[in-house]
């Protein structure tokens, strides 16, 4: 996968916190692969079999995704260690077509209802 990620905005909460507002941009390339250490936890590879399989990220999209998120980074009192790093992200492009295939897998039909009928004089 080619991808670059660019930092949008970085604010501070209080002395501890901080939130990073980020843009990534990437074209997948390549059809998704088991890491080989997976294979050595089941579990992983399991998941990892199963992603695999899933229909919207069998093939290489070949197309530009954009998806923004946000990082909030939470440090100790002093600041020396970070105590936490929480991530929140839109769904990509894949992800999203991925997500309608799902939740509507056949096409989508739109009826239109009469609310009001004038009678004809």
């Amino acid at each position: 996968m080619e991808r670059a990620c660019l930092v949008d905005e970085v604010a501070v909460s209080d002395s501890h916190r901080i939130f990073v507002h980020w843009t990534s941009h990437g074209t997948q390339l390549q059809a998704p692969h088991t890491p080989p250490a997976a294979a050595h936890r089941p579990a992983l590879a399991a998941a990892a079999a199963t992603a695999a399989a899933a229909p919207a990220s069998s093939a290489p999209s070949h197309h530009n995704s954009q998806t923004q998120g946000v990082d909030i980074i939470t440090f100790n009192h002093d600041r020396s260690r970070i105590l936490e790093v929480n991530v929140y992200r839109q769904l990509t492009y894949d992800e999203r077509r991925g997500v309608a295939a799902q939740l509507c897998p056949g096409p989508l039909e739109i009826r239109l209802a009469t609310l009001h009928r004038e009678p004809m004089a």
